[in-house]
């Protein structure tokens, strides 16, 4: 009988656990599916934003001053069954239009592009609070704060 419930107990167990993890790869994808494929079909000089919305669908990221640079993106990962990622694909496409809609430019980034791109390493300086007349200001007016609190301690 008590060799019956830990088998019973045993089954149970499995059959939970099983279900909780996945026992295979599991591969996810964000954003568009086959983007190169896709971007075949722009034609450049020809095809406008409604083409490309058909064949692409909206974009999640847009120029967001003059709308002229849409992105979009390709990403798919594989997790294992240990919960180890591993991206197989991270493509990028980005499309240029004039200023009729038209689309004037268009460039793909594959996973090894985009992994040796290179970034300007020329620093912007700040205009902002960092060595201006607005930071003495405040400076003071916290060190007036700050004296005026240990008085109200005393």
């Amino acid at each position: 009988m008590l060799k019956k419930i830990y088998l019973l107990i045993i089954i149970n167990l499995t059959l939970i656990l099983s279900n909780c993890s996945p026992l295979r790869n599991v591969y996810t994808l964000h954003g568009q599916i086959d983007l190169f494929d896709k971007s075949e079909k722009l034609i450049l000089n020809y095809s406008n934003k409604n083409d490309i919305i058909k064949i692409l669908g909206e974009t999640t990221v847009k120029d967001p001053i003059e709308n002229k640079i849409w992105y979009y993106s390709e990403v798919v990962q594989l997790t294992s069954i240990y919960g180890k990622k591993k991206t197989l694909k991270n493509n990028l496409l980005v499309v240029k239009f004039d200023d009729n809609g038209v689309l004037k430019n268009k460039k793909f980034y594959n996973i090894d592009e985009l992994n040796n791109l290179d970034f300007d390493s020329a620093k912007t300086e700040s205009l902002g609070v960092n060595n201006s007349i607005i930071k003495s200001i405040l400076k003071s007016s916290k060190k007036r704060i700050e004296n005026q609190s240990k008085k109200l301690d005393k």
